[in-house]
């Protein structure tokens, strides 16, 4: 019973909803965090237009912001508990581990890259 409850999908796959809800919004966040850093601190030199300008401001102002203090350490530790408890319920970790760190590779690298 609780297993319905908790799980949807076929039997093939079955899913903790709760999980992956959690997981995909604090991955928004993690985006949105990083996003504003990048707008601020890579990029805000380089920006000319006044619309550009604007957005830079704010993205100072958002990533020197008491709501991102308050939440910032929240949302880090929520994604790593449940990035976790994904683990344990996923099969072939090391093939999935292998295809994150091909993904990152390349955007380290620019990002090392924009940063020069």
């Amino acid at each position: 019973m609780a297993d319905t409850i908790l799980t949807k999908g076929t039997d093939k796959k079955r899913r903790v909803w709760e999980i992956d809800f959690l997981r995909g919004f604090c991955m928004l966040f993690v985006m949105w965090d990083h996003l504003m850093y990048d707008i601020w601190a890579l990029f805000a030199s380089e920006i000319t237009t006044s619309w550009g300008k604007a957005v830079a401001a704010f993205a100072k102002s958002y990533w020197t912001s008491g709501i991102r203090t308050a939440t910032h350490h929240w949302f880090v530790g929520v994604f790593v508990v449940v990035s976790g408890l994904s683990i344990v319920f996923s099969k072939n970790d090391l093939l999935k581990a292998l295809k994150v760190a091909a993904a990152a590779l390349p955007i380290t690298v620019v990002t090392l890259i924009a940063q020069d």
